[in-house]
């Protein structure tokens, strides 16, 4: 139904509201704000085909080009792949 929260966006509210309540603050700082080429949405195809390269350990600079994304772009995905165990982490961190 249009209108109507679901549970995921209830759950998000509510942490939210949490931690405003929390950490409220003079002044906030809002990380990455400034950050002009950062995309943060992505097909489930790219994510697939980011994913099939991370763990052929293609550079991250490589993927970028391939996916025709920004390094930077791709390194959020990576972080998030990660923190979502979706993919393992390079060892020494090693992703350029």
């Amino acid at each position: 139904m249009v209108g109507i929260l679901d549970e995921v966006e209830e759950k998000d509210i509510r942490i939210t509201e949490k931690r405003l309540l929390k950490y409220r603050r003079k002044y906030i700082y809002v990380a990455l704000e400034e950050v002009e080429d950062a995309e943060f949405i992505w097909s489930l195809r790219e994510v697939r085909e980011f994913e099939e390269l991370w763990d052929r350990d293609i550079p991250l600079s490589e993927i970028a080009e391939t996916l025709e994304r920004t390094e930077f772009s791709c390194l959020l995905l990576s972080l998030d792949r990660v923190m979502n165990g979706k993919i393992k982490p390079r060892k020494g961190w090693c992703i350029w």
